[in-house]
């Protein structure tokens, strides 16, 4: 009876961290389909940004 106890409270935590890893996993997928998007229309970021800076005297 002594394993079953221990197995039964990591069966719990671990269900519990696989929620929150599936919301995680979901917001950070919309995230990344967010500034996907947004560097589409915006052109990029990160080059819009350093070209500027390169033109200076």
């Amino acid at each position: 009876m002594e394993p079953e106890d221990p197995v039964t409270t990591l069966d719990v935590e671990d269900t519990d961290d696989k929620d929150e890893t599936d919301d995680m996993a979901l917001l950070l997928d919309d995230a990344v389909e967010y500034s996907l998007s947004r560097g589409k229309k915006r052109g990029g970021g990160r080059s819009r940004l350093a070209h500027p800076v390169a033109k200076r005297p």
